[in-house]
């Protein structure tokens, strides 16, 4: 499994860029879809998570679009959370 979750935590990385170009609700859908596929893989990489987790919150407070981080980070939040309660 660390092949696998290596493969999709680069995977991620690499949409990740993408997405934060054009953040918004379908972004945020897409990289708490990564999350959950990497968490799935290694549960120890719940780090990576929470690291998007800051990104957002500073994104939130210093970022030019607010209002499209603000929905990013709850999609991604609802996300996550949707896979934990399962």
């Amino acid at each position: 499994t660390e092949g696998l979750a290596y493969a999709l935590l680069l995977t991620a990385l690499w949409r990740f860029v993408d997405l934060w170009r054009r953040p918004g609700l379908r972004s945020g859908l897409e990289m708490g879809l990564w999350l959950v596929a990497v968490m799935l893989a290694r549960s120890q990489l719940l780090i990576l998570a929470i690291a998007a987790g800051v990104v957002l919150a500073v994104a939130l407070v210093l970022g030019p679009s607010r209002r499209e981080h603000a929905l990013m980070a709850a999609a991604v939040c609802l996300t996550v959370a949707s896979h934990e309660r399962t």
